[in-house]
């Protein structure tokens, strides 16, 4: 196939059809069911020299407005218990997942989630705001132990550093998960 354009409107596309799927089938490791995947944005501008960019460096964001309303739609129609946002970052943009977040509360949309993340990306306000929110789970991209295989790895971040960001999410009281 020839190579297809980038979609730049991530809101042109539907909402998943979610009645095509057994949802009670499907969690969050320990968490409620049912469950759901969210994914509010597309790309990755990291360096990451393992990683598969599926959507490429550009990140493409849907609007939050788009966002909130397919939280409603799984909650009200399926009444989803747990999401989990598929970013390849969800904080990325954390002033953009701020405002979801701030929208999410506001919306008094009750449903528990976690995310994927960076620890570079996270910041006190933004897990706060993320708690409040329902986040229940951060995953951080943690990689190695190792500052010379981080280094090789790229990931543009120093192992101390980690140690203080899964700190602040820990003690938050959002339980914390690693990828290694």
């Amino acid at each position: 196939n020839k190579r297809r354009e980038r979609i730049e409107d991530l809101d042109r596309l539907p909402f998943p059809d979610y009645s095509l799927v057994r949802l009670n089938l499907y969690n969050e490791f320990l968490l409620s069911k049912p469950f759901a995947v969210i994914q509010t944005a597309r790309g990755c501008p990291f360096e990451c020299n393992y990683c598969v960019r599926t959507y490429g460096k550009k990140i493409t964001y849907r609007s939050i407005e788009s966002v909130i309303n397919e939280l409603k739609k799984l909650k009200s129609d399926f009444n989803i218990a747990t999401v989990r946002f598929i970013d390849d970052t969800f904080t990325v943009n954390k002033e953009r997942a701020k405002r979801l977040c701030q929208r999410i509360t506001e919306e008094e949309i009750e449903i528990k989630w976690s995310s994927l993340n960076r620890a570079d990306t996270l910041d006190k306000e933004a897990i706060q705001l993320m708690k409040r929110a329902g986040c229940v789970r951060i995953y951080v991209g943690v990689e190695s132990g190792s500052q010379k295989i981080l280094d090789f790895y790229h990931k543009g971040y120093k192992l101390e550093a980690i140690k203080a960001q899964i700190k602040m999410v820990k003690d938050s009281g959002i339980e914390a998960a690693a990828f290694f």
